[in-house]
C-alpha cells in the first residue's frame, strides 16, 4: 500500500472513530434524544424552571407573561409590566424572575407580584437577562446593558443572602445564561455575543483554580443563551439560532448536540432539568419541548 493510502485510510479511521464517540457519547445521555413539543404559548418564550411539585413555569419575554404549563396548556397566571427573561424557584416556592424591570418575585399561591431591592454603587439595577442561586442562598445574575462583540462591558454581579450586591465582572460581550457549578467553585456565563461560555471564580471559592477562562467556544448560530446543570455537573447550553442544545461534561468537554426537529423554530433560548428530563423553550413559535434523558444517566 503507498504512503498516500495509508494516510488516507489513517483519515478515514480517525473521522469514523470521531463520529463513532460523537453518537455514543449524546446517545449515553438522552438514547435517540427524540424531542417532542408539549406546548404552544405564542410569545417569545423564556426561562423555564420547576416548583417543588414538579410543575413547569415559564416566561414570555416580549408579552410580559408567567406562565404555567400543564396538560399541554399555558394558563397565564401574571403579567410583571416588563420583559421577563430567566426564571428560578426560591426554596419557599416563589418564583423569582429576571425582568427588564429587575428583580422580581412571584407568589404563585396569592398571585402577588413584588420589586426586590437591587442596586450597586447608588444604582438600582435593571435589564437584568438571567439568574441562578448557589447553595448558600446566593444569587448570580447578568445584567447585558449595551455591550455586543464590539462592546464588552457587560455585567454579572452576585446578590448575596443578606441583599448585598457586588460586581464580578464588567468585561462580557452580552452576559446571557449563568450556572453555577454542581461543587460551588465556579460560574459559567454564556457570553452571548463572543459565542463562548466563560468560567469564572464563584464568590467564596476555596479551590486552587481560581483563574478565569474560556469553557468552551461555540459553534452556529448566534450564541450561547440560557444554561443549566444537571446532577451529575454536565451543563446544557441553548444555542440560540441553531435550534439545538450543546452538552458538556464538567470539564467542558462538548458531548455532542441535541437538535430540535426542523419544525421547530430556531431560536432555542433556555433549558431547565427536572424528573430525568429537559424542558427547552423557542421564541421563534412561542414552543415548550421535551426531551428524555436515560434514567441511569441523569443522577
Amino acid at each position: 500500500m503507498r504512503i498516500s493510502q495509508l494516510v488516507t485510510a489513517g483519515f478515514l479511521s480517525l473521522l469514523i472513530s470521531a463520529q463513532v464517540w460523537a453518537g455514543t457519547g449524546i446517545s449515553s445521555v438522552c438514547g435517540a434524544c427524540r424531542a417532542v413539543k408539549i406546548a404552544t404559548c405564542g410569545g417569545f418564550l423564556e426561562g423555564p424552571s420547576h416548583d417543588a411539585q414538579g410543575q413547569l413555569w415559564v416566561v414570555d419575554v416580549t408579552g410580559g407573561r408567567i406562565l404555567q404549563i400543564a396538560d399541554g396548556q399555558c394558563k397565564e397566571r401574571a403579567k410583571t409590566g416588563g420583559h421577563p427573561n430567566g426564571s428560578l424557584v426560591t426554596k419557599d416556592g416563589n418564583l423569582l424572575i429576571a425582568d427588564r424591570t429587575g428583580l422580581v418575585s412571584f407568589d404563585p399561591r396569592s398571585g402577588t407580584l413584588s420589586s426586590l431591592d437591587l442596586s450597586f454603587g447608588g444604582e438600582k439595577l435593571s435589564g437584568l437577562n438571567d439568574l441562578a442561586k448557589d447553595a448558600h442562598g446566593g444569587l448570580y445574575f447578568t445584567v447585558p446593558g449595551m455591550s455586543s462583540a464590539l462592546r464588552a462591558d457587560g455585567r454579572l454581579f452576585y446578590r448575596d443572602p443578606q441583599g448585598h450586591v457586588q460586581l464580578v465582572s464588567d468585561k462580557f460581550s452580552f452576559p446571557n445564561g449563568v450556572a453555577v457549578s454542581s461543587d460551588g467553585e465556579t460560574v459559567l456565563v454564556a457570553d452571548f455575543a463572543a459565542k463562548r461560555i466563560v468560567s469564572v471564580p464563584a464568590i467564596g471559592a476555596k479551590g486552587p483554580n481560581q483563574l478565569a477562562y474560556v469553557f468552551s467556544a461555540t459553534q452556529g448560530g448566534i450564541g450561547p443563551d440560557g444554561m443549566k446543570i444537571d446532577a451529575k455537573g454536565r451543563l446544557f447550553a441553548a444555542n440560540l439560532g441553531a435550534r439545538e442544545i450543546l452538552a458538556y461534561d464538567r470539564d467542558g468537554t462538548q458531548i455532542g448536540v441535541i437538535a430540535l426537529p426542523e419544525k421547530a423554530g430556531p431560536l432555542v433560548t433556555n433549558v431547565a432539568v427536572n424528573d430525568h428530563a429537559l424542558y427547552i423553550t423557542e421564541g421563534a413559535k412561542g414552543e415548550v419541548w421535551k426531551v428524555d434523558l436515560l434514567t441511569n444517566s441523569a443522577h
